[in-house]
């Protein structure tokens, strides 16, 4: 496919939102207004995690397990701290708990989605 880089990124985007988001609505709130706050820093932190790996690819570090290790748990910190100071979820340690919970599940998803349809 000539556009296969943004296939794959649009393909994680639409899987890290459908899960995550989803799971937001079915467990957190179902407020059009809390919904897209979910979308809004879902869309955020896949952006700036993606442009994290593009930059350590590029560099002297490179893409390890370690880096996608370190970006998955900041952009689960971040979550969680958006979450919390937008009263999404008005206690941190569940907004924490909630904001593990969406980014393994989204992981999870996200890995059968590749083997299914492939990288």
């Amino acid at each position: 496919m000539f556009f296969s880089p943004l296939w794959f990124y649009i393909k994680q985007l639409a899987t890290t939102l459908i899960v995550e988001v989803g799971l937001f609505a079915l467990l957190v709130s179902r407020k059009p207004v809390r919904i897209l706050s979910a979308v809004s820093f879902n869309i955020f932190t896949h952006l700036s995690l993606h442009i994290f790996f593009s930059y350590m690819l590029l560099s002297s570090v490179g893409y390890n397990i370690y880096v996608y290790i370190f970006g998955e748990i900041m952009v689960t910190l971040i979550e969680a701290v958006l979450y919390y100071i937008s009263k999404c979820i008005p206690k941190f340690p569940k907004a924490l708990l909630l904001s593990l919970l969406f980014n393994a599940a989204s992981i999870v998803v996200g890995q059968v989605v590749n083997l299914v349809i492939g990288v």
